[in-house]
């Protein structure tokens, strides 16, 4: 169960959004509240499943999830979002502090592995830090994509076809070409190979932890 009530009256379209995991709806509400105080627009899950969900809907600019959820760990998670948002950055959290899972999950591709508590300065001020640093040199990339083009592009790493993207969000298969098209254009483009090329030298994907794609 999903639970992410927020005062949008009180948010500036400017904000950044964050998402946040964990099983105890009591740390979830806590800590919401904490970064929502930080200035950030947040929210919660108790329920990973919920969270990638939300994250096909929803705008996201970083993910904060605790490794232990009952459903899927906090890797297992990871590598999930990474499949919907390869150039989201994530952060992996834990009560306690282990060497190898940290390894483990920056390998995976999250961009910092921090033990709790959340509650403080210090990690607020990595948040913004992780933020600035991982959309700084293609921000002006991702921002020009539109919502559906950033959920094409992501199938389009998968290795999906038009035909199998457009099933995928129920498009007419039409439609997907147009946004592939517009992709194409905006990432300098001529051909999947050129995209992935560009893409990862802009810093939108890591292509190693992606599956291969053909044409």
């Amino acid at each position: 169960m999903s639970s992410e009530n927020i005062n949008n009256k009180t948010q500036k379209k400017t904000q950044q959004k964050l998402f946040y995991v964990d099983n105890d709806l009591k740390t979830c509400k806590k800590t919401k509240a904490y970064f929502v105080n930080a200035g950030f627009i947040t929210y919660y899950y108790t329920n990973p499943y919920d969270c990638l969900q939300k994250l096909n809907i929803k705008d996201c600019d970083l993910l904060i999830t605790e490794y232990n959820l009952s459903e899927m760990d906090g890797i297992e998670l990871l590598k999930e979002a990474k499949m919907l948002l390869p150039w989201l950055p994530i952060i992996i959290t834990s009560e306690v502090g282990n060497i190898p899972l940290a390894v483990s999950a920056i390998k995976e591709g999250a961009v910092d592995f921090h033990e709790k508590p959340l509650i403080n300065d210090i990690f607020i001020n990595k948040i913004r830090f992780i933020l600035e640093k991982h959309y700084e040199n293609f921000s002006s990339v991702l921002n020009s994509l539109t919502k559906m083009e950033k959920r094409v592009f992501a199938f389009i790493i998968q290795g999906k076809d038009n035909k199998e993207i457009s099933a995928s969000l129920n498009r007419s298969k039409r439609t997907i070409e147009n946004h592939r098209a517009h992709l194409m254009k905006k990432l300098d483009s001529h051909n999947i190979a050129e995209l992935l090329k560009n893409a990862t030298q802009t810093g939108l994907i890591n292509f190693s932890k992606q599956p291969k794609t053909s044409e």
